[in-house]
């Protein structure tokens, strides 16, 4: 996440916790197909606007075996 002049020290310190990764752990990613949440990401791809960071993360889930995409939305406004 980059800094956008004019919002605040507030805005940075998030941005820098953001940066830790520490945050994907707490997110249930639940398959679309067997509703298991024994799911692993593989990959993710950020983007943001004003408003927030919406980040889609290529998953795989462990109880059926298939792929899926699983989006979450951080409101930073």
């Amino acid at each position: 996440m980059s800094y956008v002049h004019g919002l605040g020290d507030a805005q940075e310190r998030l941005a820098q916790e953001w940066d830790k990764d520490e945050w994907i752990s707490s997110i249930k990613m639940p398959c679309p197909h067997c509703k298991s949440e024994d799911t692993e990401w593989e990959d993710m791809e950020d983007e943001s606007d004003e408003w927030g960071i919406e980040t889609t993360f290529s998953c795989f889930c462990n109880g059926c075996g298939k792929e899926f995409t699983h989006t979450h939305y951080v409101n930073m406004s």
